[in-house]
């Protein structure tokens, strides 16, 4: 349903009323668009109608539409944005609204559009507040992503929040982090690779991954920037996140994107956590070795996006993390290299558009073992349960 609002006397619009009707549910998903502004405007009458494509392009699970607000300037804010599309296109976001509570002209190509957006996820209520750049772009204006400062250094190109603290920390941890992955993978990150900082952690998980049902630190693609909450005190800790993350990036470019989230994460905890924290999870005691006697079966079955349990999170990243040690102890490191461009061989991988990419990843993942060490993931279970046994 689509209903259009004018009320002369306010000089204020209220445009674009949805409902979504999703053939698979049974629930009605409300989405609201309320947008206020200048009722004298043209260039943000064209703005607002950009916002109305959205909604309209979520409702209607039209990627083309959606895209064609997004900046064509940023190849990996294309990539975040098509992935972000699909996430709310793709699950049941309830009561969602967004409202423009304002814009700022910066100057004749560029506006600041403020936003602030409500909705209902797994049962819980979100309520938050962002501001979008907007540009001017061969005639059309298009979102640009956040309002982030800007900083080059060698390599990368940082993006970060006014009130960032440790900038040069975070430069530091980036250029030591992608020198000794270079070593381990023989590729490392993208030449002026986009790292993006946040100071906000919730507005960090709604404009990465939204379906998640806790907060994170960071998250890594292979075709996206590396994204950083960085308002822990203690900014040591942060070494390790960025190399956990560059290894995402690294390993799912290596892969095609085509890597299930449990060997995915365990390179990035064998590579990049445990290499600074100076062991693995059982050494480090954030988990038992009873803990660890766990299948691959057993992590295939947990889905790292619902799991809330930190116990049960620490058990998932730190089993993975053992695996892929163990796999590098008895094949060595040139075998996940091999698993690597195996499981990418089919082709670049759109995870974010399917529903259950885990039930397609998972027989790659199999496939490829059985073709670069020569044993079945059963057979292979086997020899890592000998493993944890003697080593730890």
């Amino acid at each position: 349903m689509l209903e259009f609002y004018y009320n002369s006397s306010m000089k204020e619009k209220t445009i674009f009323t949805y409902k979504i009707r999703r053939a698979s549910l049974v629930v009605l998903t409300s989405l609201v668009l309320v947008l206020t502004l200048s009722s004298c405007v043209s260039t943000r009458q064209v703005i607002t109608e950009s916002w109305a494509d959205k909604y309209r392009a979520i409702e209607l699970s039209d990627p083309e539409l959606y895209m064609n607000t997004i900046s064509e300037a940023d190849t990996y804010y294309r990539n975040e944005s098509y992935a972000w599309f699909w996430y709310m296109a793709n699950n049941n976001f309830e009561d969602l609204s967004f409202t423009v509570t304002g814009m700022d002209r910066v100057n004749p190509s560029t506006m600041l559009v403020h936003i602030n957006q409500k909705h209902t996820y797994a049962g819980n209520n979100f309520d938050f507040d962002y501001t979008i750049v907007y540009g001017l772009e061969e005639g059309d204006w298009r979102d640009q992503d956040l309002d982030f400062q800007v900083r080059e250094i060698p390599g990368f190109k940082i993006y970060y929040m006014a009130d960032e603290k440790h900038l040069a920390a975070f430069e530091g941890f980036l250029i030591k982090s992608n020198r000794d992955l270079i070593e381990v993978f023989g590729v490392g990150a993208d030449d002026n690779f986009p790292v993006k900082l946040y100071t906000d952690r919730e507005l960090l998980r709604q404009r990465t991954y939204p379906i998640i049902e806790r907060q994170f630190t960071a998250w890594g693609e292979g075709n996206e920037s590396l994204k950083i909450y960085t308002g822990f005190p203690n900014v040591a800790m942060y070494e390790a996140t960025i190399r956990h993350e560059l290894v995402h990036h690294i390993t799912l470019k290596m892969s095609s994107n085509r890597l299930c989230s449990w060997y995915a994460e365990g390179l990035a905890v064998h590579y990049g956590n445990s290499v600074i924290a100076g062991g693995d999870y059982i050494m480090t005691r954030r988990i038992t070795k009873e803990d660890a006697r766990r299948t691959i079966a057993m992590l295939e079955a947990v889905n790292p996006a619902t799991e809330t349990n930190e116990r049960e999170v620490a058990c998932y990243y730190g089993v993975s993390g053992l695996i892929v040690k163990y796999i590098a102890e008895t094949w060595g490191d040139e075998a996940h290299r091999k698993i690597l461009f195996r499981c990418g061989e089919g082709g670049y991988f759109d995870r974010a558009k399917e529903k259950d990419p885990e039930a397609i990843l998972q027989p790659i993942l199999h496939e490829a073992f059985e073709y670069v060490l020569g044993i079945t993931a059963e057979e292979f279970c086997e020899g890592y349960l000998v493993w944890l046994n003697d080593s730890h």
